[in-house]
C-alpha cells in the first residue's frame, strides 16, 4: 500500500502522474474547506468517485461525527492518531482486501502482528459505547484480534441487550464505558450487578473503559462492580491483554 501527501484539492486532481486513488485519509477539521466539504468535491470528480474516504477528527471537538461518518466516511481514526487505529480503520475501509495483504515485515512497522486467538467457542462480547465513531474503531480493533462484537448506545441499552439474549447464546464479557447519556457505565454495572439484567449476569466480567486517567477512577470503577479498567483511546496491545486475562 502506497500513501502520497496532497495539501489542496488541485494538487490530488493535477498530479504529475496522473495517479488514480483507492482511498482519500481527509482530516475533517481544517481551515476554509473543511474535510467533509472536501469529501464531496472529490467524489464529484469522474475518475475519483469509486474512492473511499477515511475520516481524521477529535472526537471531542466534532459535532455529531456519527452522522458525518455514516453519509460520507467509511471509517474513522480519534487524534492523535495511533498506528493500530489506522490499521483498522484501513481494515474496515477495504474489507480486508488486497490493499491490506502486506508481508509482516510491513505490517510490524504500523501494528503488532496478529494472530487468531483461541477464544472459547461460546465467548460473546457485549461493547457499550454511545459516539459512533468509537464504536466503529473499537469494534474493528475487536475484529482484528479475532473477536465478534454486539453494540448498545448506553447502559439502559446494555440491560435490554443482556435481557433479550438468548439462553443458548448468553454473553460472556462486557466492555463499558463509563460516560453515556440515559445510563452511564458506573449505573448500568451496579444495576447489572444487583441483577437488573437477570441472575446469569450478576457477575459477569465487565471491562471499564474511560477517557479519564486518573487515579481515583480505577477505584471508582472496581467501587461500581466493574472487574477492570481500561483507558481510551483504546490500545490494541492492551485490550488484547485485558481480554486474555478475563476470556482465557
Amino acid at each position: 500500500m502506497r500513501l502520497k501527501v496532497f495539501t489542496n484539492l488541485k494538487r490530488f486532481i493535477v498530479n504529475k502522474e496522473n495517479e488514480i486513488f483507492d482511498i482519500a485519509i481527509i482530516d475533517v477539521q481544517m481551515p476554509g474547506v473543511d474535510g467533509t466539504t472536501l469529501a464531496h468535491q472529490i467524489r464529484k470528480i469522474e475518475k475519483c468517485k469509486h474512492i473511499k474516504f477515511i475520516m481524521l477528527c477529535d472526537v471531542s471537538k466534532t459535532e455529531d461525527a456519527g452522522s458525518v461518518l455514516d453519509k460520507t466516511f467509511h471509517a474513522a481514526v480519534n487524534k492523535p492518531i495511533k498506528p493500530s487505529d489506522l490499521f483498522n480503520a484501513l481494515a474496515i475501509t477495504t474489507k480486508n482486501t488486497d490493499a491490506l495483504q502486506q508481508s509482516s515485515s510491513h505490517r510490524n512497522r504500523f501494528v503488532e502482528t496478529q494472530t487468531p486467538n483461541d477464544w472459547p467457542e461460546n465467548t460473546r462480547l457485549l461493547l457499550v459505547e454511545d459516539v459512533h465513531v468509537n464504536q466503529l474503531v473499537a469494534k474493528g480493533i475487536l475484529a482484528n484480534i479475532g473477536s465478534s462484537t454486539d453494540i448498545a448506545a448506553n447502559g439502559l441499552e446494555a440491560i435490554n441487550s443482556l435481557r433479550s439474549a438468548l439462553e443458548s447464546q448468553p454473553y460472556t464479557h462486557i466492555l463499558m464505558d463509563c460516560q453515556m447519556p440515559e445510563m452511564d457505565g458506573y449505573e448500568a454495572s451496579q444495576k447489572i450487578r444487583a441483577g437488573a439484567a437477570g441472575n446469569r449476569y450478576i457477575d459477569i466480567p465487565i471491562i471499564a473503559m474511560t477517557a479519564n486517567a486518573m487515579k481515583g477512577d480505577k477505584n471508582k470503577c472496581l467501587a461500581a462492580g466493574m472487574n477492570d479498567y481500561l483507558s481510551k483511546p483504546i490500545d490494541q496491545s492492551l485490550l488484547k491483554k485485558k481480554l486474555q486475562v478475563w476470556v482465557v
